[in-house]
């Protein structure tokens, strides 16, 4: 970002900050009346605790306006200094180390959710709206992340600290948060609506965002994602729905070089880019090599096979979801599948032959960790190394992707192992105070540590499903169940998203353990709080995601349009 541009952003981030006061002390006007005109509809027990909230919440508005401003403030001013505060857990809350959170520690982080969703549901255009002027202030003209610092997680956090204000006990803080949140989305839907007024009376163009993808809600299905068709999309689908193939070249020079001469070329071109190319010149390259694969093809079936692998790629290599650098890894796999597809189609009869989990084995690690951290950088040299392996094998075969899956999940194994032993005292404290909560009580079946064996392999439930399979989800308390040591979540705790992997599951099933990211902090919740996490959807299995499943159906719902 350039300096002019940087300015700007720090100005209109301090013109708004200025307007924050006003903006809390309407959430809050708004929540008192809407609390009174609701007390005939509520029954008796809730018309209680409003009573109480009515009595004490405006005693300590002043309070509670403070507080709100003072953690948006905090939080937005964190961001502006690169900071990423939206991913840093609230200031009010404990540290958990082996403390276990039960259900009644984890109502707060519920209703956070619930505020989030009624901003994100009530103010959706306006924040995509905000998102694309803020775009244009940074200089990402293709909106390629959200540089929006005033989202909603920011407000509904801040929400929760100023309810903390509240000298109540928690369940009233928390119910605060309920009523709260629909005025909380109503007032920041203006303020929203304003500042993008603010922004364009100022001159400034909004970069496109339809590219933006917003944190995901209950609203709706990811675009890119959306199949219409019966049943689910396959990738011969895909090659009977492409153009008809165009004839085979004739030019005597073009003919006597053999295609896989060509294929190498490609390699090489890939081989030299630098990692951090932009998506647009290697776009551009693959643009360039599959014209001259397609003019070097034996036969127009051929044709149409480099035809279809090489838009399969583009759009995976065009999702926003993907990394830069894990993109550049990916991009050198596509010469070794254009090979084999050549060689034996049945790689196209579905997603889960070893050259397709390998790709998304290989993303999935790789996204675990932070951009720019060693572990990062080595799991993308060892899939590069691999890859390497598979460039220079002429006559590839199903082994030769497997055994690079293998080396894979054996390193995966490696470090899981070594994390286990260095959470093993973590481990010890927890079971002894599952012990003393539980007493002598018999360990339940079904649930218990990781067979050996277990991450061997990468079954194929774990690819994602496609919108509209129709796979009913099992009930929470059997959903827990099958749950194992090593599974890696996404849960929503102290305000935030979190990715976590299972580290332990105490002998009576009523302790669970889980290691933060790739970090060695733990967090430890009871059976109940995650049996509610669970139904309110806020625990999640972390799915392998096939990335040529979304490839295709973006790619047959763009050949829909032509």
């Amino acid at each position: 970002m350039n300096g002019r541009l940087a300015n700007a952003r720090l100005q209109f981030i301090d013109d708004e900050l200025m307007r924050l006061p006003m903006v809390a002390d309407q959430v809050f006007d708004v929540t008192w009346r809407a609390m009174t005109d609701n007390v005939p509809g509520l029954d008796h027990h809730e018309r209680g605790i409003v009573a109480e909230l009515l009595q004490s919440g405006p005693a300590h508005r002043g309070r509670l306006v403070e507080r709100f401003v003072d953690a948006v403030r905090r939080h937005v001013r964190a961001e502006a200094a690169g900071q990423a505060p939206a991913q840093a857990a609230p200031a009010a809350a404990p540290a958990l180390g082996l403390s276990l959170l039960d259900e009644t520690e984890i109502a707060a982080d519920v209703e956070t959710s619930h505020a989030i969703e009624a901003i994100r549901s009530v103010a959706e255009h306006e924040l995509r709206e905000l998102s694309a002027y803020v775009s244009a202030l940074a200089g990402d003209p293709d909106v390629s992340r959200d540089h929006n610092p005033f989202r909603a997680e920011t407000y509904a956090q801040a929400l929760w600290e100023a309810a903390q204000a509240l000298p109540l006990g928690r369940a009233y803080q928390t119910r605060l948060m309920r009523h709260a949140a629909q005025p909380l989305a109503q007032v920041l839907r203006k303020a929203y609506a304003g500042a993008c007024a603010r922004l364009e009376s100022q001159g400034i163009e909004p970069a496109t965002y339809r590219t933006l993808i917003l944190p995901g809600g209950k609203r709706s299905t990811r675009p890119s994602e959306s199949w219409q068709g019966e049943g689910s999309p396959t990738l011969h689908m895909v090659r009977q729905k492409l153009p008809a193939p165009i004839e085979a070249a004739q030019d005597p020079a073009t003919s006597q070089v053999p295609l896989e001469r060509v294929i190498a070329d490609v390699d090489q071109a890939l081989r030299a880019l630098p990692a951090d190319a932009p998506p647009t010149v290697r776009a551009q390259l693959l643009e360039s090599q599959r014209a001259r694969m397609v003019r070097h093809a034996r036969s127009s079936v051929d044709q149409q096979v480099i035809e279809m692998l090489s838009r399969l790629f583009e759009a995976m290599l065009s999702d926003p979801r993907i990394a830069r650098d894990i993109r550049a890894v990916l991009a050198r796999l596509q010469p070794s599948a254009l090979r084999l597809v050549l060689r034996d189609d049945s790689a196209l009869d579905d997603y889960t032959h070893p050259i397709w989990r390998f790709m998304d084995m290989t993303a999935h690690q790789a996204a675990l960790h932070a951009e720019g951290s060693a572990e990062r950088e080595a799991v993308l040299q060892l899939a590069e190394q691999l890859i390497d392996t598979m460039a220079r094998e002429p006559v590839p075969e199903a082994s030769l992707y497997r055994r690079g899956l293998d080396r894979l999940l054996a390193e995966d194994r490696a470090r899981f192992e070594a994390r286990l032993q260095r959470a093993s005292a973590d481990i010890e404290a927890l079971q002894q105070k599952e012990d003393s909560l539980v007493g002598g009580a018999p360990p339940p079946t079904g649930a218990g540590p990781l067979d050996e064996g277990q991450l061997d392999t990468v079954p194929a439930d774990l690819l994602d499903n496609l919108p509209g399979a129709g796979k009913q989800e099992a009930d929470p308390p059997e959903w827990l169940r099958q749950r194992r040591v090593g599974d890696w979540l996404r849960i929503f705790i102290q305000g935030q998203w979190q990715r976590v992997q299972l580290l332990h599951i105490g002998r009576h099933g009523e302790a669970y353990l889980f290691g933060r990211g790739q970090a060695d902090d733990t967090v430890a919740l009871r059976r109940a709080a995650l049996l509610r996490l669970r139904a309110e959807g806020l625990l999640k299995v972390l799915r392998i995601r096939s990335m040529l499943r979304s490839a295709a159906v973006q790619v047959l719902r763009n050949a829909e349009k032509t």
